[in-house]
């Protein structure tokens, strides 16, 4: 797998996630996702799915104080992804509690209309299930702005580790 990358590559509270990518809890109630491959498969949108429904049930305390989960989802290594990939990731969504999603930004290749047109599928969904939003930026210092996540502090732990 390849190593993280800049800028949350020195944060605190990391979990590989397989060969899909990385992970990191930052504050507040901050959920941080990585990838690490160029192409999105159904295997890695469970895999993430999993994550966040692991996070939401060891964080649930932290989660709550907050207003609910943010979740940046650093996706700019992806050039494609399978349809059933963003089917299970939307289907997902649905079946968790609304109001669980405070926001969620994903820095893309704006360029990528593919990808953009997917995000703004998980957008309406977000918006309609999750009483999120979904923004889409181009770098994940705009991400780290737009949802104020700070790392974890020193020695912090991954939720449920």
């Amino acid at each position: 797998m390849k190593p993280p990358r800049a800028p949350f590559d020195s944060w605190p509270a990391h979990r590989p996630l397989g060969e899909f990518g990385h992970a990191w809890w930052a504050e507040p109630a901050v959920l941080v996702f990585q990838s690490a491959v160029p192409h999105a498969d159904v295997a890695g949108a469970i895999a993430l799915q999993d994550l966040i429904d692991d996070v939401r049930a060891a964080a649930a305390p932290t989660i709550q104080a907050e207003g609910g989960l943010v979740c940046i989802h650093d996706f700019r290594s992806l050039k494609t992804h399978d349809s059933a990939a963003r089917a299970k990731f939307v289907e997902r969504m649905r079946r968790r509690p609304k109001g669980y999603l405070r926001a969620a930004v994903v820095v893309l290749d704006t360029q990528n209309r593919f990808l953009r047109l997917a995000i703004e599928t998980a957008n309406l969904v977000a918006a309609t299930f999750a009483s999120g939003r979904v923004e889409v930026v181009s770098t994940p210092v705009d991400a780290i702005a737009r949802t104020n996540a700070r790392p974890g502090r020193p020695g912090a732990r991954f939720p449920g580790t």
